[in-house]
């Protein structure tokens, strides 16, 4: 994994990744353009040295679960880009240069071999494609360099039972626009760190959240509970 990425599908389906260790390479586990299905599990990436640890794009009914994804000198360590009905369970990502996870927006690049299809729709590089009805759940987000999780114009994505310590700018990031819906965020531990809103959010939820500290904030979720201390 020197000079590219240690595992790299393409427009597969019905695969399991599971019981790998890497260490450097461009990503560890890279799996970009409309692959589905795919299961990735139980995997250790340690330094990724130029992109993430995990990194899926265009994806779609995919599972990410119990992986660890440590010390990326790239990026994130794991990263949700345009995927759908995606779900992220029971990870660790841990002293990661930027985000632990990052769940956000995605086009693909110029080109017909860049394209393909989503739930019958073609996806070309005019096509921004936000990540829809995704579950990110029980992951532990520990020592990353800017947010525990980032979240830019996703759609209807839960983040439910992850516990956030020691990350740098704070634990969970979402930047909404008039394509941001239905963000839960629900049931999570923040050990230090707050929830960041940037830019207007339709329907955020905040609901049953452990807080040991609570900063000021000028944007709240519309639903949902006061933000209060944990006793």
């Amino acid at each position: 994994g020197e000079f590219g990425d240690c595992i790299r599908p393409v427009r597969t389906r019905n695969l399991l990744i599971s019981g790998n260790e890497t260490f450097g390479g461009y990503s560890s586990i890279r799996l970009n353009y409309y692959n589905h299905d795919v299961i990735i599990s139980d995997n250790y990436c340690e330094a990724s040295a130029n992109d993430i640890g995990i990194t899926m794009g265009l994806g779609y009914d995919c599972t990410i679960t119990n992986n660890i994804c440590k010390d990326s000198t790239g990026q994130h360590g794991y990263e949700l880009a345009g995927c759908h009905r995606t779900i992220v369970d029971g990870n660790i990502a841990k002293n990661n240069i930027k985000n632990g996870i990052m769940v956000d927006k995605y086009s693909p690049p110029a080109g017909a071999n860049y394209e393909g299809y989503i739930d019958g729709t073609l996806i070309t590089s005019a096509t921004p494609v936000s990540p829809l009805d995704c579950i990110v759940s029980n992951n532990t987000l520990d020592g990353n360099s800017k947010y525990g999780i980032k979240d830019i114009e996703t759609i209807n994505i839960l983040y439910s039972g992850n516990t956030f310590s020691n990350n740098g700018i704070n634990a969970l990031y979402s930047s909404g626009s008039t394509g941001t819906q239905d963000i839960k965020i629900i049931g999570n531990n923040f050990i230090d760190g707050d929830i960041e809103y940037v830019s207007y959010q339709f329907t955020a939820t905040e609901i049953g959240n452990s807080f040991d500290k609570v900063k000021t904030s000028a944007q709240y979720p519309t639903l949902g509970e006061p933000r209060v201390k944990s006793n």
